[in-house]
């Protein structure tokens, strides 16, 4: 449930380059158990120009503006988990994504990077496209 989480950051993100080789896992020392390592390599590849398609989607084309809710809920069945649980953590990410983007602006601001206030806001505005794009393709 936390590397769909991290997906969906991605998506909201504009991260086009979230390869398998963005991804670790970290195990204990009898290496009985494991868990994602803390992310690394986010970037909004979108503000570069990069192309438009995910390296690990929720759409079967990989572009980043054709996902639509049922891209999402089949990435989560195909990982394991109900529709009910996956738009849980959508919502979850969602909910908290603009608010946290809002507060990393300033505080990277604050110390002194004010190129932030030209980036922040395009990753606001195609987060927000994406959401609505999401939201009416989804039936409650």
């Amino acid at each position: 449930m936390t590397f769909f989480r991290l997906l969906v950051f991605d998506l909201l993100v504009g991260n086009c380059d979230n390869h398998l080789k963005n991804h670790s896992l970290l195990w204990d020392k009898d290496w009985r158990e494991c868990r994602l390592s803390p992310v690394y390599d986010i970037v909004n590849t979108r503000a570069y120009g990069f192309r438009p398609e995910m390296a690990i989607a929720f759409s079967a084309s990989r572009r980043i503006d054709d996902v639509v809710w049922d891209d999402v809920t089949g990435t989560a069945w195909e990982m394991g988990f109900p529709v009910t649980i996956a738009a849980r953590l959508f919502d979850e990410v969602a909910d908290r994504f603009l608010a946290a983007l809002d507060e990393a602006e300033r505080s990277i601001t604050a110390q002194g990077f004010p190129e932030v206030m030209d980036v922040a806001p395009f990753i606001a505005l195609e987060a927000r496209v994406r959401l609505e794009r999401i939201a009416a393709t989804r039936s409650r």
